[in-house]
């Protein structure tokens, strides 16, 4: 369950870096949201490289969940400001990277069960 896991973290991501680099030109007075994603997914990162070798320690599994709420924070007020300017969301490509975020967090979502 853990593979699928770090699977889904990989994707979320890369995709989140595509997205931020999307959005980063058309938002420059949001500067402290990328980067508090960025910040957010490199210790989402960190914490999936010391939970590798062993997923079922509870040290490595806790510091996991945290990272991933505080990237959940972090994303959640990324996605919130391109609900306001109606026309982002338009985009073709801003809109597919978020249908396409959602998507991979309704499956690690469902993969954090099985793996808990």
């Amino acid at each position: 369950a853990f593979t699928q896991l770090d699977a889904h973290l990989k994707e979320r991501a890369e995709v989140c870096d595509k997205l931020l680099a999307a959005v980063a030109p058309r938002l420059p007075s949001e500067q402290a949201t990328g980067d508090a994603l960025t910040s957010a997914q490199a210790e989402s990162q960190s914490a999936v490289q010391a939970a590798r070798g062993k997923p079922w320690a509870p040290d490595p599994a806790g510091g996991l969940a945290v990272a991933s709420a505080l990237h959940a924070a972090a994303l959640t007020r990324l996605l919130s400001l391109l609900d306001h300017p109606a026309e982002l969301r338009s985009e073709a490509e801003i809109d597919a990277l978020v249908s396409e975020l959602k998507l991979i967090e309704r499956q690690r979502a469902f993969t954090r069960q099985v793996f808990n």
